[in-house]
């Protein structure tokens, strides 16, 4: 049970820190920024993650994991994936891929 707590509470923090990188972009958002958006001390978001930079490794993994699973779903049902997830060869794909899967 407490590892599930954890698990949940480092994936908010990921949702929230993505939100920031998006709106501030990695080096204009700050620790305290993504703390204060969850109501936590910074002391407490270094409790979860040691840096913003562990952060962004785990945004992207997280991100890479949920993409892969919708790959592996449609692979073996044969369906598409949804529109608004659908890679495409321009550069805000990556954004709308990324937005897609943090939202899950």
């Amino acid at each position: 049970m407490e590892q599930r707590k954890t698990r949940q509470r480092r994936v908010e923090i990921l949702k929230s820190a993505a939100a920031a990188f998006r709106r501030r972009g990695y080096h204009g958002a700050s620790m305290g920024e993504i703390a204060q958006a969850l109501h936590m001390t910074k002391g407490s978001l270094y409790y979860y993650f040691k840096s913003k930079e562990e952060i962004l490794f785990f945004c992207h993994d997280y991100s890479l994991d949920i993409l892969l699973g919708m790959l592996e779903r449609v692979e073996a049902t044969g369906a598409a994936l949804p529109r608004s997830c659908a890679a495409s060869s321009s550069p805000s794909s990556i954004t709308s891929s990324t937005t897609c899967a943090g939202r899950r």
